[in-house]
């Protein structure tokens, strides 16, 4: 769900937009509803805010679409319907509200913002840098603008830039959650994995039940060998998404590799529940070399080999079709040293 602004602040900003939609004061005489009509709207942009902090998005977006048929230049109503479009999955319709809302108050930097975001979804990443720049032009210290603009480099993999951005919109505001979690996964991508670790804890701490944040911890946790973390983090993040195939295939890598550590007994019940993790893996990836890679390692250790030898042809032969000739040979690789030599 895409985070808002702070409800106190979105009050002020529904107070201010009644004013700002109509433009100069004495435009706002002569252009505001009668004060019971503006109440009316207020009512049911209210019922609609309520509806949408309980995730029931349909009634949310009846409720806002119902506010702006009673005072159609409602400026805050046309965002908080974009966001609802947004969040349902329909960033299209959501950046068609965004711009109703900057053509009634074209110096509304919240609408620049969340347009920022959609179009950020949908891959006009050039419009979505003249968003955020807009935005952040007429509110340079909104840390929600900042964050929009970290996501946005994010996207374009320009990682540094999106680290940078992340820390600038911490210092406006140490309180999101989801600022942190977005730092930790752009130093994921820069290999800085201690200092990952260290952002998704903390957006842990603001936010223990950011799903987001434990998974990208696992994965730094995994990178930095500490594999019981990892484990524990990826069977947390199991509980709250048991069929999330990525983080059964990373549990099952975070299980070979403490497996690897181990003896006996234990090393063999992780290696028997990374098997189960990339079948599971492999059940909704056929086509993927990775799965069939990783469980061929895991059939070598538990001394199936002719399991091994078939998964490792399947990985050769995706990753051949994939077009990835490094994974490919190293698969090969894998298959020639695991097959048994044959009788003289």
């Amino acid at each position: 769900m895409r985070a808002r602004m702070p409800s106190t602040v979105l009050f002020l900003a529904t107070v201010l937009a009644v004013v700002f939609a109509c433009g100069s004061a004495a435009e706002a005489r002569k252009d505001a509803t009668p004060p019971s009509t503006s109440a009316k709207a207020q009512t049911m942009l209210n019922r609609g805010i309520a509806a949408f902090d309980k995730s029931d998005f349909k009634t949310a977006k009846g409720d806002f679409e119902a506010a702006i048929a009673v005072n159609p230049r409602y400026v805050v109503a046309y965002t908080w319907l974009g966001d609802t479009l947004d969040t349902m999955g329909d960033p299209d319709a959501a950046i068609a509200e965004y711009d109703k809302a900057i053509a009634i108050d074209p110096e509304y930097q919240y609408a620049y913002a969340t347009r920022c975001d959609s179009r950020r979804e949908i891959g006009s990443y050039d419009a979505a840098l003249s968003d955020c720049a807009k935005a952040i032009a007429l509110n340079p210290s909104d840390a929600y603008a900042v964050r929009m603009l970290a996501k946005l480099k994010a996207a374009t993999k320009d990682y540094a830039e999106a680290v940078k951005y992340y820390g600038r919109s911490i210092a406006l505001d140490g309180t999101a959650s989801t600022s942190f979690t977005g730092r930790c996964s752009a130093y994921n991508n820069l290999s800085k994995y201690e200092l990952a670790v260290e952002d998704c804890s903390k957006a842990l701490t603001l936010d223990p039940s950011s799903d987001t944040a434990l998974f990208y911890r696992a994965v730094a946790y995994y990178h930095v060998q500490r594999y019981d973390d990892s484990i524990n983090d990826w069977t947390r993040y199991l509980k709250v998404d048991p069929k999330d195939d990525n983080a059964h295939y990373n549990l099952g890598r975070s299980l070979y590799a403490r497996a690897g550590s181990e003896t006996g007994d234990a090393s063999s019940t992780d290696l028997q529940s990374a098997l189960d993790d990339f079948t599971y893996y492999i059940g909704l990836n056929k086509s993927d070399g990775d799965g069939y890679l990783w469980r061929g390692k895991v059939e070598i250790a538990l001394h199936k080999t002719a399991d091994a030898s078939a998964d490792l042809k399947n990985a050769v032969h995706n990753y051949e079709v994939s077009g990835d000739t490094d994974s490919a040979s190293e698969a090969q690789k894998l298959l020639d040293q695991s097959s048994p030599s044959p009788s003289a």
